[in-house]
């Protein structure tokens, strides 16, 4: 395939929709309980700001990077979404939080 194909009809957006969605479900779920984003973003990586025990806990759970320190006691962390990304598998991820 072509990388100009990905650009034809709209092609890269409609196979790029779902995993904003849940990136964007992601985003919005962190922020209802009550965490802070490092950073807006409108892509299918969000950033959110966690304390460092909690993520401890949650990295052996859930599947993400840790980004950077914030300071002390926290830790910036990267949730990535893709195509293939199980919205039952977010909805965990808002559970454990």
């Amino acid at each position: 395939m072509q990388f100009e194909v990905l650009f034809t009809d709209g092609l890269y957006y409609r196979i790029s929709r779902h995993a904003i969605d849940m990136a964007r479900k992601i985003r919005d779920g962190f922020i209802a309980k009550g965490y802070s984003m490092w950073c807006e973003s409108p892509t299918n990586q969000q950033f959110p700001i966690l304390e460092n025990r909690f993520m401890e806990k949650l990295a052996r759970e859930v599947g993400f990077s840790v980004w950077e320190p914030f300071d002390a006691d926290h830790t910036v962390c990267r949730f990535a979404s893709s195509w293939a990304t199980k919205e039952e598998n977010v909805d965990k991820l808002m559970k454990l939080l």
